[in-house]
């Protein structure tokens, strides 16, 4: 299977109730067995997330063309009242995305300032809320986890998408410590000069 490949990920119960349909690939695959929670592809962002706290009976990769997760009766109700899936999966497109934005704006500046606008209105729901909820340690902590997935990232799309999470998680490290990316960009040109 092409890792960078997003599939569909079926979510039922376990007598077969179809509780929502999200987006997975092998990356989320993996992390969600690993950590026995869901681990999603954002559909605006295309970022691997967990669904925090939602575990699963059994997850299924089937044959590289869909996924499909299983919960037990009592997931399903924690599933169904989980707010990522109400609120930044399903009601929220573009929540954390920047990528449309018609701004001639750097990425990197747009990302920032979005970033930033999280941190002052803390919208539930939102991955980049939760970790400033968690706090700098956390923080530290995902973007650490981050550079090692880019050091062991071989393929071209693995290294591309681990080094778009690990530039993300390193905007919100630098935001927690009131540090600009003007800054980092400045020392860098200052650098090369």
């Amino acid at each position: 299977m092409n890792d960078g490949l997003t599939l569909p990920l079926a979510v039922v119960s376990t007598d077969g109730e179809l509780l929502g349909a999200l987006l997975m690939n092998r990356k989320a695959f993996q992390k969600s067995i690993e950590r026995r929670e869901l681990w999603v592809v954002h559909p605006e962002t295309f970022r691997v997330l967990p669904l925090e706290g939602v575990s699963f009976h059994n997850l299924v990769d089937k044959a590289g063309s869909w996924y499909q997760a299983i919960l037990t009766m009592s997931q399903a109700e924690q599933f169904k009242a989980h707010p990522a899936v109400k609120e930044e999966l399903v009601s929220r497109p573009g929540a954390e995305s920047t990528a449309g934005s018609a701004s001639s704006e750097p990425v990197l500046k747009r990302l920032a300032q979005v970033i930033a606008q999280r941190r002052k209105e803390m919208p539930e729901g939102s991955y980049t809320t939760h970790l400033f909820q968690k706090g700098e340690e956390k923080i530290r902590k995902k973007t650490g986890e981050e550079a090692v997935e880019l050091v062991l990232a071989r393929s071209r799309e693995d290294l591309i998408s681990e080094s778009a999470d690990l530039i993300y998680h390193l905007l919100v490290l630098l935001e927690v410590k009131d540090i600009s990316i003007d800054d980092v960009l400045g020392e860098l040109a200052a650098r090369h000069k």
